[in-house]
């Protein structure tokens, strides 16, 4: 019987070194691309790269606190919580009425996170703290803050990959995201092609959104017009209902330990007096809340700022019912800034040291 052996496949010199040198080619193209799409002439020409949220303002807050960091370090103080701080805290404006009290400069970001939860809020809390280790978080809550969790765009933050790989969840996505730009680039093209719409919505919060983090709303003010009629309806449908969820203390119990090197000062976002009737207490509700929540900080050592009993607003500078409007935003800025820095400078905030 003749012993035939079978042909097995196998790689050859030739064919060998073309995969070889292909596959180099291939690691070569991924560095120089890694490597451009870092450089600011190439960034400056692209949107921004994304992180996998189908949350626009936190692409647009990670890449432009990245940016500052890169030209001038890492921010002294740091502004979080959701629209209403996205929309009502100007960096600029609090910075100089902050050196105008205590004499010294403090760099500011803002990383107000539209939807962000205190669910959520607690977990950025977390990665900023440990990643760029500022001195003072300025947290801005409004009552709406402490409703009965839901389950909608709300949790999208806190499932993020990205963000769980941070907070120490070794998930490949969420290394990826933080790591390459090849693969974030990915990412923006993916939610392009999904959400052609949203993506233009996503443009226009980074065309408007300042160095700082600042999204500077519009001066037009559409309190009692149509398109906010939605808006509107759902907001008083949460005042209405509000049962205050005592889980959301804890949470806030829980960011004051995250670093004693970083101070946590509680400030309450302007209300429009309208919203006052929504509660199903009225006004009462409102400033009773407020109560609880001044013994609670008080309690605990915290600072909490209070701005509701202030009569510095008026219907144009607001832009509806929950959100002030730019000149709105500038004088509730001015006044935090000249407020904060009068607690700093008479000791207030416990262990915090102005920049400069």
């Amino acid at each position: 019987m003749i012993d035939r052996k079978l042909p097995t496949l196998g790689v050859k010199w030739p064919f060998g070194a073309t995969l070889a040198l292909a596959v180099g080619i291939l690691l070569c193209l991924v560095v120089i691309s890694e490597f451009l799409l870092r450089r600011d002439f190439i960034q400056s020409k692209l949107p921004y790269p994304s992180i996998g949220s189908s949350n626009r303002s936190l692409d647009v807050k990670t890449h432009l606190l990245h940016e500052m960091v890169k030209r001038q370090g890492p921010p002294d103080c740091i502004f979080l919580g959701n629209s209403l701080v996205n929309s009502g805290i100007d960096p600029e404006a609090f910075q100089e009425a902050f050196q105008s009290i205590t004499g010294k400069s403090i760099r500011c970001f803002n990383f107000g996170i539209n939807a962000m939860t205190p669910y959520s809020a607690i977990k950025f809390a977390d990665i900023l703290v440990r990643t760029y280790h500022p001195r003072l978080i300025v947290w801005g809550i409004t009552p709406s803050d402490f409703h009965t969790r839901r389950k909608n765009k709300e949790v999208v933050l806190e499932t993020n990959a990205w963000v769980r790989y941070r907070l120490g969840d070794g998930n490949f996505s969420g290394w990826l995201a933080d790591k390459s730009y090849i693969y974030r680039y990915y990412l923006r093209f993916r939610f392009w092609l999904e959400y052609p719409k949203i993506f233009h919505n996503h443009t226009i919060e980074e065309a408007k959104s300042t160095p700082a983090g600042f999204r500077p709303d519009q001066t037009r003010n559409i309190i009692d017009h149509p398109m906010d009629a939605e808006r509107h309806a759902r907001y008083k449908d949460i005042l209405s209902q509000l049962k205050v969820d005592t889980t959301v203390f804890s949470i806030l119990k829980q960011s004051f330990s995250l670093d004693p090197a970083t101070i946590i000062v509680l400030v309450e976002m302007p209300t429009h007096p309208a919203c006052l009737s929504f509660y199903s207490g009225g006004e009462k509700t409102h400033y009773g809340f407020l109560e609880k929540v001044k013994g609670f900080a008080g309690k605990n050592g915290v600072l909490f700022i209070p701005v509701t009993h202030l009569n510095l607003f008026k219907d144009k500078r607001w832009r509806d019912y929950t959100h002030l409007n730019v000149h709105g935003a500038r004088i509730y800025s001015r006044w935090l800034g000249k407020k904060i820095g009068k607690a700093a400078k008479k000791g207030a905030i416990p262990g915090f040291k102005t920049g400069g």
